[in-house]
């Protein structure tokens, strides 16, 4: 089996769709003692007129999240050619988010942030010279 572009860029997808998953998954278990709930709710801001608390804005933005890295993975998977300037920005924003979630997050997010930062990054690099 030949590996070309858009095998490396398939095994990102994947692994960025499961990141994801896991994203949600995680949030929900998180949120299912309601430990964080009771610490976060303690505190209320206010933002362009609505008043919210700290876990409500923290549950919303983390459940949105997820939902756009699912969202995008799957909208990959539907293009039937890509550019190699967006390979080279998927490649730039893998390794930028990968950075981020080895700095903030947890074990499965770093290795599927990763997976997805070489596969993307490896596809790039293999992408076919237009001459």
């Amino acid at each position: 089996m030949k590996w070309t572009y858009k095998t490396y860029l398939r095994i990102g997808v994947i692994s960025f769709i499961i990141l994801g998953i896991g994203h949600l998954y995680g949030e929900v278990q998180m949120s299912s003692d309601g430990s964080i709930e009771k610490h976060l709710d303690q505190y209320d801001f206010k933002l362009l007129g609505s008043t919210f608390s700290l876990y409500q804005f923290h549950l919303g933005y983390s459940l949105m999240m997820g939902l756009l890295i699912i969202f995008i993975g799957l909208l990959l998977l539907t293009l039937q050619e890509i550019q190699k300037q967006t390979l080279l920005l998927l490649a730039i924003g893998s390794i930028i988010i990968c950075g981020l979630i080895w700095y903030f997050f947890a074990l499965p997010g770093q290795i599927f942030s990763t997976i997805s930062a070489v596969f993307f990054s490896l596809a790039y690099w293999k992408f076919p010279k237009v001459e």
